[in-house]
This record gives structure tokens, C-alpha cells and sequence, in this order.
């Protein structure tokens, strides 16, 4: 399964982005495409560290 995700975050306004569902073993079959915006518009994240945390459906990480 080959899934993509476009995702929006802005930093001031909030974003409704669909849910995410993946299986135990969906390994390497995921895109993620951001659009990091503040106020509408694009937010720089050249020097930025990014880190992705997944939720578990019993709500632990």
C-alpha cells in the first residue's frame, strides 16, 4: 500500500486534517507532504528539527 498524506499546519489558525490510519505492519508505505503556515502564510523551517510522533489508538506514544 503506497499512502499520501497532505498535511496543514498553521502556527495561528487551526487546521482540519484527515485522520491517519496505518496497520502493524505498514512499513515504509507512507507519505507525508506539510504545509507549515503562519497566518496563511508559509512558515520557513530551513533550520528546523523535525520529529514525528505517532499516537497509538489507546492514546500512549
Amino acid at each position: 500500500m503506497d499512502r499520501k498524506y497532505n498535511l496543514r499546519l498553521d502556527l495561528q489558525f487551526r487546521c482540519n486534517n484527515s485522520v491517519m490510519k496505518f496497520d502493524e505492519f505498514d512499513n515504509d508505505t507512507s507519505d507525508f507532504f506539510m504545509r507549515i503556515t503562519r497566518g496563511g502564510e508559509l512558515f520557513n523551517i530551513d533550520k528546523a528539527i523535525v520529529a514525528l510522533c505517532v499516537i497509538k489508538p489507546d492514546g500512549s506514544s
